[in-house]
């Protein structure tokens, strides 16, 4: 068998269907660590930024329609931002992590520019969450 291929539209249209329920039920926050998400990781292997400042966990309420780039769909977060507010302490940042309501761990992206300090001379961080969906799974 050569597996499962979803076309174009199947994979727009379970992104728009997901939206909604997202809507204020993710939150993300950044981590610190020097840590590359694999797909059985879990909350424990995330340590949460702790720069002077830093907002914690903030609510994913704005996503856009989903889009098609080659063979994945994906729906992009509205920016998230968090600042440092010039305080003693600051971070190297690897990364963004999303949790759901009951705390548990969805996704994680590790960042191109990782790690990156985020401390009084660079203030803010900004991410922008994206999920996606691809077309083929292997048999």
């Amino acid at each position: 068998m050569a597996g499962v291929v979803v076309v174009d539209h199947g994979l727009l249209s379970q992104l728009d269907a997901l939206r909604p329920a997202w809507l204020n039920g993710l939150r993300a926050g950044l981590f610190q660590n020097d840590w590359e998400p694999q797909r059985h990781h879990t909350l424990a292997q995330v340590q949460p930024a702790s720069f002077s400042g830093y907002a914690g966990l903030l609510t994913l309420n704005i996503w856009s329609a989903a889009v098609l780039l080659g063979e994945v769909a994906y729906a992009d977060a509205q920016v998230k931002t968090w600042t440092h507010n010039g305080g003693a302490i600051a971070n190297w940042i690897f990364g963004y992590y999303v949790v759901d309501l009951a705390g548990s761990l969805v996704w994680a992206e590790r960042s191109a520019r990782a790690p990156e300090l985020v401390g009084p001379p660079s203030p803010i961080y900004q991410v922008t969450p994206r999920y996606g969906l691809r077309s083929r799974f292997p048999a």
